[in-house]
């Protein structure tokens, strides 16, 4: 005996469809602004450029040698924080250490400034994008940061601008 579907059935399957038929790019519209926040010169080819052309998620693929490599360096004791793996996770945590990152609270347990702690950070080749991050969360007295590719954009959060 073959009965048709009610018609609240036919109109949710009709609507699944269509979300299901708009995921690939409502996801790959949600990962380029996840690149934007993160900085560029970590996913597809590093630049701005590969960022503004980039038609596919895999075009912004995460540069994972590169963030193994910084998860997996012994980092230098003067950057005051150390960066690490989350099993399972294309994510990469930060410890950050000497929180918060104040001049008075740094010249206290560290002995040097919020700017000298920058230069730091800055000398040793750290991206922009990456410094101001960090800098933003040990000011805030932060103590773990995930940067997390597959978190969704926080509104109202600037974009990186490389």
């Amino acid at each position: 005996m073959n009965q048709l579907l009610p018609q609240e059935v036919v109109d949710q399957i009709m609507r699944e469809e269509q979300h299901f038929a708009a995921a690939p790019q409502a996801f790959f519209e949600a990962w380029k602004r996840g690149v934007e926040i993160a900085g560029p010169e970590w996913f597809g080819d590093g630049t701005r450029e590969g960022l503004n052309q980039a038609n596919t998620k895999w075009d912004l693929r995460p540069d994972m040698l590169r963030l193994a490599n910084l998860a997996d360096l012994a980092t230098p004791e003067a950057f005051l924080f150390i960066a690490f793996r989350v099993p399972y996770s294309p994510a990469i945590g930060i410890k950050l250490i000497s929180t918060p990152w104040t001049d008075k609270n740094l010249e206290h347990v560290e002995g040097i400034s919020a700017e000298q702690l920058r230069q730091e950070h800055r000398s040793k080749g750290m991206p922009d994008d990456l410094a101001n991050v960090i800098e933003l969360a040990g000011q805030a007295d932060v103590r773990i940061l995930i940067l997390d590719a597959d978190a969704a954009v926080l509104l109202g959060l600037p974009l990186a601008e490389s």
